[in-house]
């Protein structure tokens, strides 16, 4: 999953650039993403392997999950997010220390900033994505 987050969330930090097929990369980052939900979280709202605090594979994870759950992210609106990401962000907000979950706000914060968004014309899969749905 890591080289699908690479392709579509770095470019917003700025940290790479987008590939020639970005829309093709965000549809594949989105498939790993449902997979590794479909693997790993049995059910919502519990963690890893369905523990009910988080596991030291939840808070490797929460993060690439942050980033894409941002609204500048081309990940923003696709089912898996809005469902089983949202459900996971709020019960690991839930389960950590106020200060723990604050170091989130940095990565919230560099990509509100984020002028690398995905060209417009890529962002057309974004709303077929949702109405698929």
């Amino acid at each position: 999953m890591y080289k699908g987050f690479v392709q579509t969330v770095y470019p917003l930090f700025g940290y790479a650039k987008y590939t020639d097929t970005p829309n093709a990369d965000k549809e594949a980052m989105e498939k790993e993403l449902a997979a590794y939900f479909a693997r790993f979280y049995p059910e919502d709202g519990k963690f890893v392997g369905g523990a009910s605090k988080p596991t030291i594979a939840d808070y490797r994870f929460v993060p690439f999950l942050f980033s894409m759950a941002q609204p500048n992210s081309p990940h923003f609106k696709c089912e898996t997010m809005q469902k089983e990401g949202a459900a996971l962000l709020k019960a690991f907000e839930e389960s950590v220390s106020a200060e723990t979950f604050a170091i989130l706000d940095t990565i919230k914060d560099m990509l509100a900033k984020s002028t690398n968004l995905m060209p417009e014309s890529d962002k057309v899969v974004e709303d077929s994505v949702v109405a698929g749905a």
